[in-house]
């Protein structure tokens, strides 16, 4: 059987037992850790002993057991001859098997976060990409693509910079910068579909270091009342509202954008008071 002749392949594996491998060659750093393996359990008892254990369910949801990734992820880390510096050198992949598989069987083409992100939707993802092959280049060390802002103008209706880091990507949440790094490309990318001038992508990318300075040091406080006053410190000074010129109220639905894609109109509305 040739390549040519399969239409489709199901994986099926244990999601807790992930891979770490070399982003050039697919290659695993170190065996599959499976998520029966206790490895990281020592790491768990250290944590739970210096009171840690509270803090790390509420901002995680999870309990503190060996079982899950994080605990056993630092172990190779700290454990494989060299896994650490490869990985702030950007050159190692984290993943559960079907992510390895899924890598591996496109030859680096395709990572399973795409597929998860994007489901029947990502035809319209490619389609961008095959139009506009300079699209298919990485953010940065993000883990994104530069498509996936693009996209995120012209097929969901974003914005503002935060929104596309944030809610339409997981940026700011899957790197350890909070997105800063990736914040003034993805502005630039926005402001050619978006129409910004230099005043205004500028201003997104300070809004946005900011917002994430606030952030840090609303979770350095000691409840919710003075975090929440952290936060409001760096209120938007530009209306969201404001960020594109609403639509007719007689033109409801889909319309189709300068550059052919067709996009949603989204209601304007702001999370926070203007007072």
């Amino acid at each position: 059987m040739a390549w040519a002749d399969v239409a489709g392949i199901g994986l099926a594996a244990q999601t807790e037992t992930f891979v770490v491998w070399d982003r050039a060659t697919g290659r695993a750093a170190y065996p599959a850790i499976s998520w029966r393996d206790g490895r990281g359990a020592g790491l768990c008892e250290q944590l739970r002993a210096a009171g840690h254990e509270p803090e790390i369910r509420r901002r995680t949801g999870l309990p503190l057991a060996a079982a899950f990734s994080a605990p056993k992820l630092r172990w190779v880390l700290d454990e494989v001859p060299g896994a650490r510096a490869a990985a702030e050198a950007g050159e190692l992949l984290f993943g559960d098997v079907n992510c390895w598989l899924t890598w591996n069987l496109s030859g680096g083409a395709a990572h399973e976060r795409l597929l998860g992100r994007y489901g029947s939707c990502i035809d319209d993802l490619l389609a961008l990409i095959g139009g506009r092959p300079e699209l298919a280049s990485p953010l940065g060390r993000s883990g994104y693509l530069a498509a996936e802002i693009v996209y995120a103008c012209t097929h969901e209706g974003a914005v503002r910079l935060d929104d596309v880091l944030a809610r339409r990507t997981r940026i700011a949440i899957e790197t350890r910068d909070r997105g800063l790094a990736a914040a003034a490309p993805a502005a630039a990318l926005m402001a050619a579909e978006l129409g910004w001038d230099d005043a205004r992508t500028s201003r997104e990318v300070a809004q946005y270091g900011q917002a994430i300075a606030a952030e840090q040091a609303a979770q350095g406080e000691p409840d919710d009342r003075l975090a929440y006053q952290a936060l409001v410190k760096a209120r938007d000074p530009v209306p969201f509202y404001a960020a594109r010129p609403a639509e007719p109220a007689s033109q409801p639905g889909p319309s189709t954008s300068t550059s052919g894609h067709r996009q949603h109109q989204w209601p304007a509305f702001r999370l926070m008071d203007e007072g």
